[in-house]
This record gives structure tokens, sequence and C-alpha cells, in this order.
């Protein structure tokens, strides 16, 4: 009788362990789903991420070559006697860090070490418009810039400035004390003994 109260407990927990293998199987084969589902998502991601990194590549390559084009057009327009080019390489795609690179009559020279201050202010002005859009502004403030530029070249430079900032809808403010650029100003506000004047206006 006893074993066979035994036999009749064992059973039980033979089918209650069915069942829950039952259960647990069901549970597992679930799990199993959402594991596959997750790997497809992550993987998705993975490429998501991928492609989003390629675009910005793509995005950073194609400004740089807009940006190039723009400095190479200002070297040529102002410096018509000098035979320069710029190269403009984007050499850490994550840290945006830019290498400018003069051709001056075939040999390649640092833009820091090997060129006059006339270029540099030119390039250092384009850089700063540049910069300044990409940021959605449209003005542009200067304390005493540009002197460094040689006579010759500084009525082709504010055309140049004149026709960009007319395309981008653009302004510079330049305080200066050097009057050679009062003639290529739309507008001129002079200060003296604290009053300041509207002494030209084109507009």
């Amino acid at each position: 009788m006893e074993l066979l109260e035994e036999l009749q407990h064992y059973k039980y927990k033979l089918e209650e362990l069915n069942k829950q293998k039952e259960t647990i199987q069901d549970e597992i084969d679930h799990i199993d789903i959402e594991l596959t589902t997750y790997d497809r998502q992550l993987k998705g991601v993975v490429e998501a991420r991928q492609y989003y990194k390629k675009a910005i590549d793509i995005v950073y390559e194609r400004s740089i070559q807009e940006l190039k084009d723009v400095i190479n057009s200002a070297l040529s327009y102002i410096f018509k006697d000098k035979n320069l080019s710029i190269d403009v390489q984007l050499s850490d795609k994550r840290g945006k860090s830019l290498t400018f690179v003069i051709q001056n009559n075939g040999r390649r020279v640092s833009l820091k070490h090997g060129m006059g201050m006339g270029v540099k202010c030119v390039i250092s002005c384009i850089l700063h418009i540049y910069y300044l859009q990409c940021k959605n502004s449209k003005i542009l403030m200067l304390d005493e810039a540009y002197s460094n530029i040689s006579k010759e070249y500084i009525a082709s430079f504010f055309e140049f400035i004149g026709k960009l900032c007319e395309k981008l809808d653009f302004v510079i403010i330049l305080i200066t004390h050097d009057e050679r650029f009062i003639e290529y100003a739309d507008r001129v506000y002079t200060i003296s003994n604290g009053y300041v004047t509207l002494t030209k206006d084109t507009e």
C-alpha cells in the first residue's frame, strides 16, 4: 500500500514537472523569438550607424570641396599676377582637423609658414565667412583687419568679398583707422570726440 502511494506521489510529481517543462519551453521559445528580433534590430542599428558615418564623411568632403573652391576663386581673382591655389584636406574626420597647403607656382608651401600676411588675410576672411554661414550667422565683425593686404590687391579683394557677401546675403562690419577701405564700403560711420556720424551711404 505504501509503495502504491509512493508511486502515485512520484507520478503526480512527474506530471507537474512535465507541465513546468512545457511552460518553461514556451518561455524559452518566446525568449528565442525576442532574441532573434533584438538581434535583427541590433544589426539594423549597426548598419544605420555605418551609413550615418558615411553620410557625415560625404557631407564633410562636399563641404570642404565647396570651401576649397571659394578660396581658390578668391586667390585667382585677387592675386591675378600670382599662380596661387590651395589644397584643403580633412586629416581627421571625427576631430574635423583641416590642413591647408598652398600651391605657389607649382611649389607646395605651408600656409602658416610659406605665405605672406596678405594671402593669409584673404583666406582668413573666407574661412570666417564660411564658418559663420555654417552657424547660420550673417554678420562678421572685425577690428583693424586687412591692413596687411598690399595696396595693389585691395580693390580686387573688396570686389570679390562684396560679390560673395551679396551672394550669401552677408554683412561685414569693419572697425579700422585705415582710410584706404572707405571707398569700398557701402556705409561708413565716423567716430570723433565720442560722436558717431554717418559719412557715407550708398544704399
